[in-house]
């Protein structure tokens, strides 16, 4: 069954964020994951949307999908995007 991360950002270092988004891609695609959309061209249909960011992952199982967010691989670029950035990311999927 697929499993979804979804991330919302607020980017505060547009510089350090430049650089996490040049590497990060090519650890979701290494690691079994593809983009259903990332970009900031969002609207809330309903409530609020205070964030700048939109990402949406699809890994084959959510088991895919920790062993991306906790690879070795992607924990350089993981931290970098902490400093960059705040983020709400959720794992949705069995």
């Amino acid at each position: 069954m697929p499993a979804y991360v979804v991330s919302r950002l607020t980017i505060h270092d547009r510089a350090a964020f430049g650089s996490y988004l040049a590497e990060a891609p090519r650890t979701v695609a290494r690691l079994g994951g593809r983009y259903l959309f990332r970009g900031e061209e969002v609207t809330a249909l309903e409530g609020s949307w205070d964030d700048e960011r939109l990402v949406i992952l699809e890994f084959e199982t959510a088991a895919a999908a920790r062993a991306w967010y906790q690879s070795a691989e992607y924990q350089r670029l993981r931290e970098l995007r902490q400093r960059a950035a705040d983020a709400v990311i959720l794992l949705a999927g069995a």
